[in-house]
C-alpha cells in the first residue's frame, strides 16, 4: 500500500514539473556568441513563459495576452526548427532607417540605424527587412518585432530571416 501511495505521489510531482516546464518556466543553455556580452556561450538561463500571456498549447498563439514584447526585452523564439535568444530592438509600427553603403565598403550594401548604432546589412538582409520598399512603408508590420543579437557580427537574426511574429 505504501508503494502504491509513493508511486502516485511521484506521478503527481512529475505531472506538476511537466506542467511548469511546458507553461510557466523553462531552462535553456546559451549556445553561441550572438548575445555577448549580455549572455555568454554555455550560460544557463531561466525563461519565464508567462512574460507576455498564457500560451496556447502546441501553437504560436496566446489564450490570453497581457503584454507585447518591448524594445530591449530578451526574447526566445523558434526559427528553422530550433530555439534562439535575441534582443527585441524594435516593435510593430516602428519606422526603420536604412543608409545605403554608409562606409563605402564593398561587403556592406547598407546599414540599419538603431539609435546611435549602425548594423551592417548585405543586399539580401536589406531586402528581408523591407529596405527596398518606399520610405513610408519601411516599418515593422503589426504583430511583429525586429530581433537582433547584441553581438551582431556573430548573430543570425531578423536580418537573415525577416521580422519575428510577436506570438512566437
Amino acid at each position: 500500500m505504501k508503494t502504491k501511495a509513493a508511486a502516485i505521489r511521484l506521478l503527481i510531482v512529475i505531472g506538476i514539473l511537466l506542467f511548469v516546464k511546458s507553461y510557466i518556466l523553462d531552462i535553456r543553455r546559451i549556445s553561441g556568441h550572438s548575445m555577448e556580452p549580455a549572455l555568454s556561450n554555455g550560460q544557463v538561463v531561466v525563461i519565464l513563459k508567462l512574460a507576455y500571456g498564457i500560451p496556447a498549447p502546441g501553437t504560436n498563439r496566446y489564450i490570453y495576452r497581457w503584454r507585447m514584447p518591448q524594445q530591449g526585452d530578451i526574447v526566445l523564439y523558434a526559427i528553422d526548427g530550433r530555439y534562439v535568444i535575441k534582443r527585441c530592438v524594435r516593435t510593430e509600427g516602428a519606422h526603420l532607417n536604412f543608409i545605403l553603403n554608409p562606409h563605402g565598403k564593398s561587403e556592406d550594401y547598407a546599414s540599419l540605424l538603431l539609435d546611435e548604432r549602425m548594423i551592417p546589412l548585405t543586399r539580401i538582409q536589406l531586402k528581408n527587412l523591407g529596405g527596398f520598399l518606399p520610405t513610408v512603408e519601411q516599418k515593422i508590420p503589426a504583430g511583429f518585432i525586429l530581433a537582433i543579437g547584441d553581438n551582431a557580427a556573430q548573430s543570425r537574426d531578423s536580418r537573415d530571416y525577416g521580422f519575428v511574429a510577436a506570438d512566437s
